[in-house]
């Protein structure tokens, strides 16, 4: 569909994008906010909407991030998700919370006849980002946390020497400004090994 977008490539270069009046966020986590706070700042944009599978107190957003979209402008629509999307609207049915999953989370059950349609002109997808995993599968001495990110100390490096790592593949789905203060200090040790090497 062409008025579907994967959010982080949206982040990438949003100006390109022509998104339409009413845009729907689809996801509860640093990319989703970072993208609803990012959306409210285009002029072409009037409403922003996250729609999310859980409840606010589930959402692995960090709190000020949530905070601070909703002062923007940002809309939440917990316990729903979508089961269809149209030209100009996103069908949703509405959840609740059932028995936790194996990981202790209340697992979201849908609510019988619960159908309803939220307009939408655009919907950008800020779910499922992971770190690939090819330079740890092809690179010895690289290691990694139980959630695929790399292991590094506070400047950057890796556990292989001369090997660095940086943003979200170190910090996860993180912030923007998290991520580029996270490159500077990375690029400020990279050069300091490098100015040693010489």
């Amino acid at each position: 569909l062409p008025h579907v977008h994967f959010a982080i490539d949206y982040l990438k270069n949003p100006a390109v994008y022509r998104l339409g009046h009413r845009v729907v966020v689809i996801g509860g986590g640093n990319t989703a906010m970072d993208t609803a706070r990012t959306l409210v700042r285009n002029l072409e944009v009037e409403e922003v909407t996250i729609l999310y599978r859980r409840s606010r107190k589930e959402m692995p957003a960090r709190p000020q991030e949530i905070e601070a979209a909703q002062v923007e402008g940002v809309k939440f629509m917990f316990l729903a998700v979508p089961v269809e999307i149209g030209e100009v609207w996103i069908r949703c049915i509405r959840l609740e919370l059932g028995e936790p999953d194996e990981k202790g989370r209340q697992r979201p059950l849908p609510v019988p006849d619960s159908e309803f349609d939220l307009p939408a002109d655009s919907v950008l997808i800020a779910i499922g980002q992971r770190p690939r995993s090819l330079i740890v599968d092809t690179t010895m001495g690289i290691m990694v946390n139980e959630q695929g990110l790399l292991l590094t100390d506070k400047e950057g490096r890796t556990t292989r020497e001369g090997v660095f790592g940086c943003g979200d593949v170190v910090l996860g789905g993180a912030t923007v400004i998290q991520a580029v203060q996270c490159g500077r200090v990375t690029a400020e040790t990279m050069d300091s090994y490098l100015q040693r090497k010489r």
